[in-house]
């Protein structure tokens, strides 16, 4: 049984993806934990396990934009204790581009004794296709139905 609570879980997981701790953000979630990227296209994917959930979060590694930061983060409790609602915004500089970005992310994340162990989350994946210089990557992908 862990005293940290569901939103303290989630506002930790959020920090350390913004400051690229992605073994620690990796460590939050349970051995058995589903995490699904709904809007993830052309394939959303659906990670199962901490091992599936590990090997996501380190190829975010070289995907991942360059001196972001958290902003606007606000944690929404829920009538079941374990669920919790994070809507916040990322902001920093483009690498590919050079250009200032904001782009906004909502997750939907289900916490039992200290671990996720489940998370629908909600990212513009344009958006971060753009920021990460892939923006014609990921149109070729959704062209070709891929």
């Amino acid at each position: 049984m862990s005293d940290t609570t569901p939103s303290q879980v989630v506002s930790q997981l959020i920090e350390f993806f913004a400051a690229k701790q992605f073994d620690k953000a990796a460590d939050l979630y349970s051995d058995d934990a589903v995490l699904v990227l709904p809007l993830a296209q052309p394939n959303a994917p659906i990670m199962v396990g901490g091992a599936g959930i590990r090997k996501m979060a380190n190829a975010s590694r070289t995907t991942m934009y360059e001196d972001i930061h958290v902003q606007n983060l606000t944690i929404r409790t829920t009538a079941d204790p374990e669920v919790v609602i994070a809507e916040w915004d990322y902001a920093g500089v483009s690498p590919a581009t050079g250009k200032p970005f904001e782009t906004g992310n909502l997750i939907v994340t289900r916490v039992r004794d200290g671990k996720i162990v489940s998370s629908r989350d909600y990212h513009d994946h344009v958006v971060r296709a753009w920021i990460s210089g892939d923006l014609d990557t990921l149109l070729a992908q959704l062209a070709e139905g891929n």
